[in-house]
């Protein structure tokens, strides 16, 4: 990988699947594995392209996230409260591309937890922009 990028050509998540790049030691197989017990602390998960990362750090995007997720509303727990995971996943990636200037495709996935002291359903929301 030379300047983020397998063999100087391609980023690296866009290299699985190209048969070119396989020499270089890239597969499609996920070599991670991690198993942990959610506590009421996790919100979400947020999984996004190369695009998104440019232009946000970790903390910044879930704190945006958090701002759009929890508008208006404030929250205690037992509370009803106002999630739209889908506007705001889409107003985090309109944000990187139109505000921040990315001209890289941009994508994210916010994955919503269910905790048992909440009464909502799980969520999932994929929202993606085609490069500028």
């Amino acid at each position: 990988v030379t300047n983020g990028r397998v063999n100087g050509m391609i980023e690296v998540a866009r290299s699985f699947g190209d048969m070119q790049f396989k020499k270089f030691g890239v597969v499609a197989l996920c070599d991670v594995r991690v198993r942990f017990k959610l506590t009421e602390v996790e919100e979400f998960v947020l999984l996004g392209c190369d695009g998104l990362w440019s232009r946000y750090s970790e903390a910044n995007a879930c704190a945006f996230l958090r701002g759009r997720l929890w508008a208006g509303t404030t929250w205690q727990k037992g509370q009803e409260h106002s999630w739209d995971l889908a506007k705001a996943t889409r107003a985090l990636v309109d944000d990187a591309v139109h505000a921040k200037g990315c001209q890289d495709n941009t994508s994210a996935m916010v994955i919503q937890f269910e905790h048992p002291s909440q009464q909502r359903r799980p969520e999932v929301s994929v929202t993606a922009a085609p490069a500028g």
